[in-house]
């Protein structure tokens, strides 16, 4: 559901969409709570964002309400009444209106070629699981001398990504991989990934991860390959399990529904996701894989 969230968008003269929310409304003659469920959004953005004229409408979600109101077939003549906006406009205006607030002045903006999105889909992974994100840098931390072949792998994406070599150092048990880039900052921040700590904040897997099974597999692998493990569930015995840790509540519930998306059928816990079906251990491997080698060879060794 979520590529209906993902895509152009759509500004309609003033009072347009509120016309239509409304009339979806009265004509369903649901609660907004169920409502917004019908149409897999939040309360807030159906009848503030939407039905308050704050923000664009994805274009996909038009038919959707425009049935709900019973003008399924009026759904040309809208459409022909609205400025068609590309896709990440607001968040790229966003962003670089957030940084010339704070004094950092207007910045080029990154592109990536279709061939390294699969990449930047785990980096993002990688990113929400270790990462953190400041004003003008952002930094992943990795565990020493665990993680020190995994740290080879992200350095190589954040310069395949970025084209910047990032400032690398280790601190007692720890590896700090750097990048101080505005224009980076600026970017992420446009993807959805906010600047600050994650601890408290709703925190999401960006629209564009989700339009791609491909993506979301390498976005999935990238967590657990920084907040995830493979473990033996018990010692004598071989059977393994995947398990996603994180104390932050949204984060997990997102993992929980890539998870859904691509298959699996995990089991939750307060602060931790596990795969425990044997089967699914097996297809995660083969299917998604893993790029840390410590993960790697706990699968190998576990297996024996």
């Amino acid at each position: 559901m979520a590529s209906c969230l993902a895509g152009n968008r759509l500004r309609f003269p003033s009072g347009v969409l509120r016309s239509i929310v409304y009339r979806a409304k009265r004509s369903s003659a649901l609660p907004w709570s169920r409502m917004a469920s019908r149409l897999c959004v939040s309360d807030y953005t159906l009848r503030i964002a939407w039905g308050c004229e704050r923000t664009t409408l994805p274009e996909a979600m038009l038919p959707r309400l425009l049935a709900l109101a019973g003008e399924g077939e009026a759904w040309l003549e809208y459409r022909a009444c609205a400025e068609s906006i590309r896709a990440g406009w607001g968040q790229r205006k966003g962003a670089l209106l957030a940084l010339q607030s704070q004094g950092i002045q207007r910045v080029d903006c990154i592109r990536i070629p279709v061939e390294k999105r699969a990449l930047l889909a785990e980096f993002v992974g990688i990113l929400l699981g270790d990462g953190h994100l400041s004003r003008k840098s952002f930094t992943i931390v990795l565990a020493y001398p665990k993680e020190r072949e995994y740290a080879d792998f992200v350095i190589r994406s954040v310069v395949d990504l970025f084209g910047k070599k990032p400032l690398v150092a280790r601190r007692n048990n720890s590896i700090r991989i750097v990048l101080n880039s505005v224009e980076s900052i600026s970017f992420l921040n446009g993807l959805g990934i906010a600047c600050g700590s994650r601890c408290r904040r709703r925190v999401r897997i960006p629209d564009f991860v989700w339009g791609s099974r491909l993506f979301l597999a390498r976005c999935v692998r990238g967590l657990i390959d920084t907040d995830g493990c493979v473990f033996r569930k018990q010692k004598q015995y071989t059977r393994l399990g995947i398990e996603f840790k994180n104390t932050n509540a949204s984060l997990l519930s997102q993992f929980a529904r890539a998870m859904n998306v691509l298959g699996f059928n995990p089991c939750r816990s307060k602060y931790a996701i596990r795969i425990q079906r044997q089967e699914e251990v097996a297809r995660y491997a083969k299917e998604i894989g893993f790029s840390n080698p410590k993960n790697l060879r706990r699968y190998a060794v576990a297996r024996l």
